[in-house]
């Protein structure tokens, strides 16, 4: 762990948009060579992403006690050693119960940034750079249960990102989110798609592999500009941009590209309109029938009916 200025500035651009092919001996797991080298190397492979026993005893020795070690006294000795562990660690980093760590060492977290209970950080198919390929930003507050994983390629957050609780971020071919990022729950971005073929490729006739060993793909980068909200439970796909300043409404998938300053909404997600004179976000009208006491109903008279007037 070095310091440095906390990561505040822009981010690296992730790899350019092009339709890319992740073929199954990319994908991050247990291949056949790491299964030969041992236990301890796919200790490591999974979670350190350091070799050797020390980088395992270091790790375990660091999380391990801590990780659950509830009160204000788990609360201090979290904010002091798992600092430790980061490629980079801001000052007055906050960590709550069960956060779990992959890969640390890629990590660059800014100053004062806030992990929730129950969040997983995962940089396990991070490029091995001088520059840590997984950030966030200063002042960001990442939610409960969120998970944020970089499978493939380089994942960057901004300053003063606020992530919702149960939302997943998951890179297959870059993701960069500018600062003041905002998300309601349960949101997700990022992914890849999974080969569905029936027949083998090239050898007409016979059966494909399984969904899950076929390869995946990806349209490229998800780019996510400064000052964008995503209402809750919306959906991102990869290859998107999202533009400067662009509010997607809840429940949207994103599924082309949204300019700046544009309101989305809907499946698939579409423009409803520009923020701007006029544009921002107002309370409903209240309905006539509840804004006012209802009218007291009329005096009932009684009327004679045995002597009917003529």
């Amino acid at each position: 762990m070095t310091d440095a200025q906390p990561i505040d500035g822009p981010k690296p651009n992730p790899a350019p948009r092009a339709t890319v092919r992740i073929d199954t001996g990319e994908k991050p797991g247990m291949m056949g060579e790491l299964q030969r080298r041992g236990a301890l190397a796919q200790y490591n492979h999974f979670f350190t992403g350091r070799a050797g026993l020390w980088s395992m005893l270091r790790f375990e020795l660091t999380t391990s006690p801590l990780q659950g070690l509830p009160g204000a006294l788990g609360y201090a000795l979290r904010g002091k050693l798992y600092r430790g562990l980061l490629g980079r660690g801001g000052r007055g980093l906050k960590w709550g119960l069960g956060v779990a760590l992959r890969h640390p060492g890629k990590m660059a977290l800014g100053d004062g940034t806030a992990i929730d209970d129950q969040v997983l950080l995962c940089a396990r198919g991070c490029p091995e750079q001088a520059e840590p390929a997984f950030s966030i930003g200063g002042g960001s507050l990442i939610g409960r249960f969120t998970v944020i994983q970089a499978k493939r390629g380089t994942l960057h957050i901004g300053a003063r990102a606020q992530i919702g609780t149960h939302c997943q971020i998951q890179s297959a071919n870059g993701i960069a989110i500018g600062d003041h990022f905002i998300t309601g729950p349960q949101c997700y971005l990022g992914g890849s798609r999974h080969g569905i073929a029936l027949e083998a490729e090239g050898q007409p006739g016979v059966a494909a592999p399984p969904i899950l060993d076929q390869p995946t793909w990806t349209r490229g980068a998800l780019i996510v500009g400064d000052d964008v909200w995503l209402g809750a439970g919306v959906r991102v796909m990869e290859g998107v941009r999202i533009g400067r300043g662009a509010v997607v409404g809840s429940g949207a998938v994103v599924t082309r590209d949204v300019p700046d300053f544009a309101i989305v909404a809907g499946v698939p997600a579409s423009i409803v309109g520009y923020r701007g004179a006029g544009q921002d976000v107002q309370p409903d009208p209240p309905d006539p029938a509840l804004a006012r006491p209802p009218a007291p109903a009329p005096a009932k008279t009684k009327t004679n009916t045995e002597h009917p007037t003529p």
